[in-house]
């Protein structure tokens, strides 16, 4: 299952990515559907399916990067708030099956679309990456 997973593709190098904070136990990177302006993607390295398979060190990881990482979309991007967004199983929501947390920005009137979310470019998506990235600097 790893070799077919797009975030594992990704990681390995093999997909491309607006990425937005890279080290050695995760990788953050732009929606390529997003359900609002600046939606990113962070993700373990190692694949796991979903948050039970996760250690918990690394989970707790996962949520302090995220933090970061989205304060630094929040103002980057002059955003209103902020959602985080996990899912497991696909009872549960999951489409993609390796480990990761959604980080939407929000901005006031501007409902929150999850689902019939359109693609934009690997441009656009690297615009959004290049504001976030400087702005993270001043949370790491």
């Amino acid at each position: 299952m790893e070799q077919e997973c797009v975030f594992c593709k990704i990681i390995r190098g093999e997909a491309e990515a607006a990425v937005v904070y890279e080290d050695d136990k995760i990788i953050a990177f732009m929606d390529i559907a997003p359900a609002s302006p600046g939606h990113l993607l962070v993700v373990t390295k190692e694949h796991y399916e979903n948050i039970y398979e996760v250690p918990d060190d690394l989970l707790a990881y996962v949520v302090v990067m995220a933090k970061k990482i989205g304060m630094a979309a929040r103002k980057a991007l002059n955003a209103d708030g902020l959602s985080f967004f996990q899912t497991n199983e696909k009872g549960g929501g999951q489409e993609i099956f390796h480990f990761h947390f959604h980080v939407i920005p929000r901005y006031k009137g501007v409902a929150l679309k999850i689902a019939n979310r359109k693609k934009i470019s690997l441009e656009e998506r690297k615009r959004y990456a290049e504001k976030i990235r400087e702005a993270l600097r001043e949370f790491l």
